[in-house]
């Protein structure tokens, strides 16, 4: 797996520039429904046949594809010799972590600054719903179901076209905290629709809505971590 080094400025220069670009996510469970296991995530997202065939033909997409460190629960072995295969070897994997990373130095403002004020769609879980709206009130939200949210993507693709086509607002971002629904969404867009940035935050605003269920949220001072990523200095 070839990674390349990119900080969270330069996410942040292109959002600013408005330079749209998609960044999507592969973590642990994204990698074992690519590689056919059967079983569900920590979420509770089930790795359905349909859903890896859709995440193994979304590595073959042209925009940003970013590796977790989680993913090496799955094996470094098996991802590359996985990639090799297919003919991907040489792809460029894009840090996966660098949002939470951010978040955890109380560095992510300039990411908050950036996308606050845009006109922006976020697909993910009943609990970040008012937390979103109130940070960034140029928010449309779509909620999905906190287990199996793939079972929706075809409801929820259609409300995101809904949003984009047949509204009078001009949206310039997407944002996705829907587990490995994300993937698919992101590659289902992309092509036509690649106007619009597309960002897979995963669990990064959790905790900020009161949920803190990974372990490198535990034992942190959210409340001082939110003054510093989200409250104006």
């Amino acid at each position: 797996m070839r990674a390349i080094s990119r900080n969270l400025q330069f996410y942040v220069n292109k959002i600013v520039n408005g330079e749209p670009f998609a960044f999507s996510r592969y973590g642990d469970g994204e990698w074992l429904a690519i590689l056919g296991e059967t079983g569900q995530n920590c979420d509770g997202h089930r790795y359905f046949p349909d859903m890896g065939e859709e995440l193994r033909q979304s590595l073959h997409s042209p925009y940003y594809h970013t590796v977790s460190p989680v993913a090496r629960r799955v094996g470094e072995r098996r991802i590359d010799d996985y990639l090799e295969r297919v003919g991907l070897e040489d792809m460029e994997w894009h840090p996966g972590n660098v949002f939470v990373l951010a978040s955890l130095a109380g560095e992510l403002r300039p990411l908050v600054e950036a996308i606050r004020p845009l006109p922006m769609i976020y697909v993910g879980p009943t609990h970040l719903h008012d937390f979103m709206q109130r940070e960034f009130p140029k928010t449309a939200y779509i909620e999905i179901h906190d287990k199996n949210a793939y079972l929706q993507r075809d409801a929820t693709l259609d409300l995101i076209l809904k949003f984009i086509t047949r509204t009078r607002i001009e949206y310039k971002a997407i944002g996705f905290s829907a587990a490995m629904l994300t993937n698919c969404l992101i590659d289902a867009l992309w092509l036509e629709h690649n106007n619009l940035t597309m960002i897979d935050f995963g669990s990064v605003f959790d905790p900020y809505a009161g949920v803190v269920n990974r372990s490198y949220m535990k034992g942190k001072d959210w409340q001082g971590l939110y003054r510093s990523n989200f409250e104006s200095g």
